[in-house]
């Protein structure tokens, strides 16, 4: 079991079913946290970048008002998205990475 689990995300169309998923090796009161990286250091956010920042944003909510795990939603500019994963998970506050494609 694990208490954070990190998930980067690109979309939001199958947000719900990677909750359900996760909900099974999930500690009881353990925190899911999506990860949306924007891969560019150049612009803070474009606006299509920021519409689907925003569509995860309302996901998440829908999400952890519905299960009874805590969902959370981080956002992050990064050179690359490879390189905003790896730097997420350097910090060391998740158990787990959980890579969905």
């Amino acid at each position: 079991m694990y208490s954070n689990i990190l998930i980067p995300i690109s979309r939001t169309s199958n947000l719900k079913f990677l909750v359900d998923f996760v909900n099974e090796f999930l500690s009881p009161g353990g925190e899911l946290t999506l990860l949306h990286i924007i891969s560019t250091n150049l612009f803070s956010i474009s606006p299509a970048e920021w519409r689907r920042a925003m569509s995860a944003i309302s996901t998440t909510h829908l999400l952890s008002a519905i299960d009874s795990m805590g969902v959370n939603y981080r956002e992050k500019n990064a050179g690359s998205v490879a390189s905003g994963i790896l730097e997420e998970a350097g910090t060391g506050k998740d158990d787990y990475v959980l890579m969905p494609n």
